[in-house]
C-alpha cells in the first residue's frame, strides 16, 4: 500500500521502485529456485506484485507541504502537486501495470482520514485524479471508497457521498 509520509514508499518514485525491485527479486528467485524461464517468472512477478494506491496516504503529505504558505495557498499548490503525482503514477502504470487497487478517499487535513470523496481538502478533484489513472494510465481495476470512521455519521455515508461526486 502506498506509504505514509513518515515511511519508505511515501514518495511516488519510491513506491514505484519498491514494486519494480520486488518483482525483480521474485523473478530472480523463481528462475533460480524453481527453474522457471525468465519470461514465465517475469509474468508471475508482474501478476502477483502490485501496489494499492491509497489517496489518503498520499494526501497525508499535506501535513508537511509548504507550511510557510497560508492554508488556502498551501492547499491549492498541494492539489497541483497531487495531480502531478497522479500523472507520474499513470505514466508508470501504463508502462508497468503497477496498481492493483485504489482506495479513493479524502481527508480534512494532512492527517490520516477517510472522508468520502469530495468532503475534504482534495474535494471533487479526486474524481479527476481517478480519470487520469484510468485514461492515461490504463488502470482497469477496482476503486474502493474506503471508510470506517464515517459509519457513525450515517450508515453507508462513505459510499453515498462518493456516488454524489461521481454523478451516480
Amino acid at each position: 500500500e502506498k506509504g505514509r509520509p513518515q515511511y519508505f514508499g511515501r514518495h511516488s518514485k519510491e513506491w514505484v521502485d519498491l514494486i519494480l525491485k520486488s518483482r525483480e527479486e521474485l523473478q530472480r528467485k523463481l528462475v533460480q529456485d524453481e527453474h522457471m524461464s525468465e519470461r514465465e517468472a517475469s509474468q508471475i512477478a508482474k501478476e502477483h506484485i502490485k501496489g494499492e494506491l491509497d489517496t489518503s496516504h498520499l494526501g497525508m503529505c499535506l501535513h508537511n507541504f509548504k507550511p510557510e504558505l497560508s492554508w488556502d495557498k498551501r492547499v491549492s499548490e498541494f492539489k497541483d502537486w497531487f495531480k502531478d503525482q497522479m500523472e507520474y503514477l499513470a505514466e508508470q502504470n501504463k508502462k508497468y501495470d503497477l496498481i492493483g487497487g485504489i482506495q479513493a478517499v479524502d481527508s480534512a487535513s494532512g492527517a490520516h482520514g477517510h472522508l468520502p470523496i469530495g468532503q475534504g481538502v482534495l474535494g471533487k478533484d479526486i474524481y479527476e485524479y481517478m480519470k487520469i489513472l484510468k485514461e492515461k494510465g490504463g488502470y482497469k481495476g477496482d476503486i474502493t471508497s474506503e471508510g470506517h470512521e464515517e459509519e457513525r455519521l450515517g450508515q453507508g455515508r462513505i459510499l453515498t457521498k462518493a456516488w454524489e461526486v461521481l454523478g451516480t
